[in-house]
């Protein structure tokens, strides 16, 4: 038996690589918004503290998990419509931006609270738990969601060697 990988998962791995790097991307672009402006207990809010959607262009504080949100519209990984009331809404996720917001959950659960949480139904209140916590800033959130993405990061170089050392 061979310790050499075959082509079918080396291109499964290659997508995996793909989801990871846009999910480092999504963080990195979320810490960006929390540096902007950050905010507890509410997606995100106008200059008045009033919540507004995430991709509202009146949003001036996001919140760590409003923040990963915005930025998947930013980044264009998730797309809005106008609904029949003329409200802006997200098109559903497809799969592979499904598993890019879940890695990336994944990560800055992982960086918040120095563990992966027990399942992954739990990395969005994991998230919005440690991003509400009374003694938090907006600093901390954003360089936890950076280190998230370096989490991210350092999983793909993993990944990648792997390949190119089965490739040898």
């Amino acid at each position: 038996m061979s310790d050499r990988l075959t082509p079918e998962t080396i291109e499964g791995l290659r997508g995996s690589v793909a989801k990871d790097q846009e999910a480092a991307r999504l963080l990195d672009c979320a810490a960006s918004y929390v540096e902007r402006g950050w905010t507890q207990c509410c997606d995100a809010v106008d200059a008045n503290g009033s919540g507004v959607p995430v991709w509202s262009k009146r949003a001036e504080c996001w919140c760590a998990l409003g923040a990963i949100r915005a930025a998947n519209v930013r980044i264009g990984l998730v797309t809005l419509y106008q609904d029949a009331e003329g409200n802006l809404q997200p098109r559903p996720m497809p799969p592979f931006v499904a598993a890019v917001y879940h890695r990336a959950l994944w990560a800055a659960a992982h960086a918040m609270v120095g563990r992966t949480p027990k399942h992954p139904a739990m990395y969005a209140s994991v998230v919005t738990r440690w991003n509400d916590t009374e003694a938090m800033s907006g600093a901390t959130v954003a360089r936890k969601l950076r280190a998230g993405a370096a989490i991210i990061r350092t999983r793909t170089r993993d990944v990648q060697a792997g390949i190119a050392e089965s490739a040898s």
